[in-house]
């Protein structure tokens, strides 16, 4: 993939990653939607390594940065380094690059280009027989053909469980505790602390953002610090 890989592990989500590749077969395009924080990026960016025996040429094109007046073709044209031949449309040079590989493209973060990104992803299935697309987005495009998936929260201990099987071995908490051990190397769940840590996934309805940002307060912090200081902000709130 010419996106390069994420620094940090990619935790749990096995069953998405499942039902998201056999949609991959069974469609060209297969957009990965839910809220802001849910990992809906994460997932493509794993799907597209995962995958990379079926399409050898695997390209990123990232649309966060761009303004909703940005147009997505151009955008992929240079995502896939195309030479810019400025008297033919972006859409056509990039039809012409692609034109008889086996390519998948991950397109991430439509959702403020909605229109633009449907119109070119289309188009570009249209014109090219060899291209897939993995999009990112907090609704459908909208595309003919598109299967969505609705990407759900980390699986969460049972509400409740201080059982360490049941506690350790949750999603939320698996990532939780890897991204804690980048900021502080020695943290460990305890008899102690595992009932905190469970809570603290739990109020982030598994959100792997939140997870994410409560880990690297555990650099200085406990679990139980973080939840109280949580509680104190929302009774003060």
């Amino acid at each position: 993939m010419t996106q390069g890989r994420p620094l940090t592990a990619f935790i749990g989500r096995e069953r998405a990653l499942r039902e998201a590749r056999d949609l991959i077969g069974e469609a060209r395009l297969v957009t990965v939607t839910g809220p802001g924080g849910i990992g809906k990026t994460r997932l493509a960016y794993e799907l597209a390594a995962r995958v990379d025996r079926a399409f050898p040429g695997a390209h990123v094109v990232e649309l966060a940065a761009l303004d909703a007046r940005a147009d997505v073709a151009t955008a992929v044209a240079a995502a896939l380094s195309v030479p810019d031949q400025s008297n033919t449309p972006p859409l056509r040079q990039v039809a012409r690059h692609l034109d008889g590989a086996r390519t998948l493209l991950v397109v991430d973060n439509c959702e403020h280009l909605l229109d633009s990104a449907a119109a070119t992803i289309a188009e570009l299935l249209s014109k090219v027989s060899g291209l897939s697309v993995v999009a990112t987005s907090r609704e459908p495009l909208g595309v003919p053909g598109e299967h969505s998936y609705i990407l759900r929260p980390m699986a969460l201990p049972r509400p409740g469980s201080t059982d360490r099987g049941t506690v350790e071995e949750a999603e939320a908490v698996r990532l939780l505790v890897d991204r804690a051990r980048g900021f502080a190397p020695t943290f460990t769940i305890t008899d102690g602390n595992r009932g905190a840590v469970a809570r603290l996934c739990e109020r982030f309805d598994g959100m792997p953002l939140a997870i994410e940002l409560a880990a690297a307060r555990l650099r200085s912090l406990s679990a139980e610090q973080v939840l109280a200081r949580l509680d104190q902000r929302v009774r003060t709130c």
